[in-house]
């Protein structure tokens, strides 16, 4: 029976082909379609997919969308089961346009709909919802919402975006309701399963602190919860195992003032009855108050699909490293009673960033007297690990150790006020 069929598609081909070349498109596009049918009917489906692709450019050529869209979507099945999820979603992506051009809305948004579920399975689930956006725009808004298929993408989309498990609980309810084709179905089928992996991992993000300095590593931990994988039953017609997922590629978010610098190195295998530690090392680049690391994000496959698993997202802030003032006293000459001396004072910024507004209140002990120079001093700013000195003009009245007390306030690189701070610094009068 299969030759006999084999020998029947490929005549039938034979006449299709001979009736393209003589342009009589309808009829060709006819032949190719039954040809298809029966290439598919022996599971030659690749053939199969030539077929249908080749009826609806005859269909077009003859003006025929509405049959175009029909083999386009074919073609799209034939894909699903050579597993080309990416072909089989731009068949469907195309008879959703010839459909709506004929106003076959129903069949517009049946065909958007599995071109959606194609690019889910595919771990494209943002594009999908993108691309769902714009048909939802040429149609009427009753037809988009009362869909069944719309409900289900609607539904997929809930139970991963807000883990909602009653939303993944009515598609299964509910699938069992539609009227569509068996390859269909298995997409349909497998996107369910990547919606129940993807309730069934749990992340944790594991932070020692979340306040960190410039330049400093932030180190960290996701850890991944895979558990849960053991209880998904997947149906037995998906050839699809859940036990163990390949972690193909692992990514993090982060904001624009930090950077990676270790991350785990893929591929690696996440069994489903382990938890597992995922370390990570940023650095902070510089200063952000609204800083933030995550979602991890984990590119998995399981068999031929790929799903993108999220974890939540750590705030943190990065603030500069503390401000450091030294104020440093030096007699240019020895302090000698009745003899007038100059005092060098050395400011030094000993820390990462600019300290700016510095504010100087020098007290001297009554047997040191202010010759020349202000007690008060303001100083705009002072760069990193840079100093700045200025001199005043000072005469003892008395001998012995006495101090200078000194107040200082400044303002770091994120503009917080530091002090104000007061010292006594040691100072010696000699006879």
């Amino acid at each position: 029976m299969p030759k006999d069929a084999r020998k029947e598609a490929e005549k039938i081909l034979d006449e299709a082909e001979r009736l393209l070349e003589h342009e009589k498109f309808s009829k060709a596009g006819k032949e190719f379609r039954r040809a298809g049918d029966l290439f598919f009917e022996i599971v030659d489906f690749k053939v199969a997919e030539q077929c249908f692709f080749y009826a609806a450019k005859a269909f077009l050529s003859a003006d025929k969308l509405d049959d175009a869209a029909e083999v386009q979507r074919s073609a799209a099945n034939a894909c699903i089961l050579l597993t080309d999820y990416k072909k089989a979603e731009k068949y469907y992506q195309v008879a959703a346009k010839y459909s709506l051009r004929v106003d076959k809305v129903y069949e517009g948004i049946l065909n958007a709909s599995f071109a959606y579920l194609c690019m889910f399975i595919q771990g494209q689930q943002d594009r999908g919802l993108e691309y769902i956006k714009q048909i939802k725009q040429n149609v009427p808004f009753d037809d988009f919402k009362e869909n069944q298929l719309v409900q289900l993408v609607r539904s997929l989309t809930l139970s991963i975006v807000d883990r909602n498990r009653e939303e993944l609980l009515n598609i299964e309810q509910t699938v069992s309701k539609f009227k569509i084709r068996d390859p269909e179905l298995n997409v349909i089928q497998r996107a369910i399963v990547l919606a129940r992996v993807h309730l069934a991992l749990g992340f944790e993000l594991q932070f020692t602190k979340t306040k960190y300095i410039t330049d400093e590593t932030i180190e960290f931990k996701c850890l991944v919860d895979a558990t849960q994988l053991t209880s998904i039953n997947v149906p037995s017609g998906l050839d699809l195992s859940v036990k163990e997922i390949v972690v193909k590629d692992v990514g993090v978010v982060l904001s624009e003032n930090l950077s990676v610098k270790r991350k785990p190195v893929t591929p690696f295998p996440l069994f489903g009855n382990e938890k597992k530690n995922l370390d990570f090392q940023l650095r902070a680049n510089y200063p952000l108050e609204q800083a933030f690391a995550g979602p991890v994000v984990l590119t998995c496959a399981i068999g031929n699909v790929v799903f993108f698993a999220k974890s939540a997202t750590q705030f943190l802030v990065v603030t500069s490293p503390p401000a450091r003032i030294g104020i440093f006293l030096k007699p240019l000459g020895t302090p000698l009673i009745g003899k007038t001396f100059p005092m060098d004072i050395t400011l030094t910024n000993e820390s990462e960033g600019e300290a700016t507004n510095i504010e100087l209140d020098i007290n001297f002990p009554p047997n040191l007297q202010l010759m020349r120079g202000l007690p008060k001093k303001t100083v705009y700013s002072i760069a990193a690990h840079a100093n700045i000195s200025f001199q005043v003009m000072l005469q003892p009245t008395e001998a012995g150790e006495t101090p200078v007390n000194v107040t200082m306030t400044f303002k770091d690189a994120d503009g917080n006020v530091n002090g104000p701070y007061t010292a006594d610094l040691p100072f010696e009068i000699k006879l």
